[in-house]
């Protein structure tokens, strides 16, 4: 005799940056799998690039290099493992720009139409951070804008990413994804503690190394504010690599910041917390932000941030704190549109919130944090649970 089993729960596999990871895409989908493996309605599967696993995950981990094609060739197989014939659901957490082979597998050969196309064993959900338009700046780019069509459900990371989806045809809910507000808060002492000057103006920039984070204008940014401050001055810069698309150790000799620079790379959260307490204003100076971590952390922490008027990242701040684009360009194979900035604009930004707290401190503080106290993970579970649950028909 055969004994079957008959499944209490259902499969959702995520597919995203590997949980283990530092990047905003990874701790996306590590707190999204963290929350869904708290519902007994689900049973959680994790496909994650560049990742090698840890053992300290409660859900079933599958990795996949980074090889260009975000985990195409290697899905069946994880579904197939995870799910085998249940019925269930893969929800991407990841750039649209990746998902084209996902929302539209036309062309990827008859095993993976089957797998992806009509009577495939399991719904397209997508929870989407968009953080440009297309060289029409109320539609997304055409291959974004096809991989969004091929989902089953979409959930925007903003309510900018909301109008841009129903601009372009598309229809989508929208939830920010939040912060863990027990580690991110106004810490006192934190100068005293980082034996940083008390006198100082701290300039902070948390960003990791890649293209579309512009690390010219923030290193431009900290040399009009050295020329304003003199040697008071002290800029810290966290990113992931020092030398990648850009490098750090040339652009503090040409921007002349080298005795005011502090770069740290794999702090923790806590540590992360600190710094952004200590700092008088931190800047993002990005072509494009879905979200922003950076953003909401630092306001959590008590310490306002200027970011570029352009996009999801500006939907946190008052418009004292954006910075608007010189220009803008139409980038990669994609065509999205990105912001030119000039660093005078965010150090002209950045001196008014140093001025700003400087002269009320307490008040400041007070004020960042009541602006991003809804993204506090713990309120957010229950609109996220709701949206989860909605989705299997409960």
């Amino acid at each position: 005799m055969t004994y079957r089993f008959q499944p209490l729960s259902n499969p959702i596999l995520i597919l995203s940056d590997s949980a283990e990871l530092l990047t905003g895409l990874a701790r996306i989908g590590r707190d999204l799998a963290t929350l869904l493996s708290s519902m007994p309605q689900f049973r959680v599967g994790y496909a994650g690039m560049h990742g090698r696993g840890r053992r300290r995950f409660p859900w079933a981990q599958y990795s996949f290099p980074d090889d260009g094609q975000f985990g195409a060739p290697y899905l069946p197989g994880f579904w197939h493992d995870f799910a085998g014939e249940e019925q269930g659901v893969i929800l991407s957490a990841w750039d649209l720009s990746r998902m084209l082979w996902f929302g539209q597998p036309g062309g990827l050969g008859k095993d993976m139409e089957s797998f992806l196309g009509d009577g495939r064993g399991f719904a397209k959900w997508g929870y989407v951070p968009l953080d440009s338009t297309g060289p029409d700046e109320d539609r997304l780019p055409t291959g974004v804008m096809a991989a969004a069509a091929g989902y089953d459900r979409l959930l925007a990371a903003s309510q900018w990413g909301q109008g841009l989806l129903s601009r372009s045809g598309l229809q989508a809910d929208w939830l920010p994804h939040g912060i863990w507000i027990d580690k991110f808060h106004p810490i006192p002492d934190a100068r005293k503690l980082l034996g940083w000057d008390d006198s100082a103006i701290v300039l902070g920039c948390n960003m990791s190394n890649q293209s579309r984070k512009d690390w010219a204008v923030a290193f431009e940014c900290a040399r009009q504010l050295r020329l304003e401050y003199g040697a008071r001055f002290h800029f810290w810069a966290h990113t992931d690599v020092p030398v990648r698309y850009w490098n750090f150790y040339a652009l503090a000799a040409d921007y002349g910041v080298k005795d005011c620079l502090e770069v740290t790379l794999d702090q923790t959260d806590e540590q992360l917390a600190l710094r952004y307490s200590a700092c008088d204003s931190t800047i993002l100076p990005s072509a494009g932000e879905g979200f922003g971590y950076p953003i909401a952390e630092s306001m959590a922490c008590g310490t306002p941030c200027i970011v570029t008027d352009y996009a999801a990242g500006q939907e946190l701040v008052d418009e004292d704190a954006r910075v608007p684009a010189m220009a803008y360009r139409v980038d990669t194979v994609h065509n999205v549109r990105r912001a030119v900035l000039s660093g005078y604009g965010f150090a002209a930004r950045a001196d008014l919130q140093i001025r700003g707290k400087r002269e009320d401190a307490q008040g400041v503080k007070e004020q960042m944090v009541r602006k991003v106290e809804h993204l506090d993970w713990r309120k957010l579970q229950h609109p996220w649970k709701k949206w989860l649950l909605r989705g299997i028909g409960q």
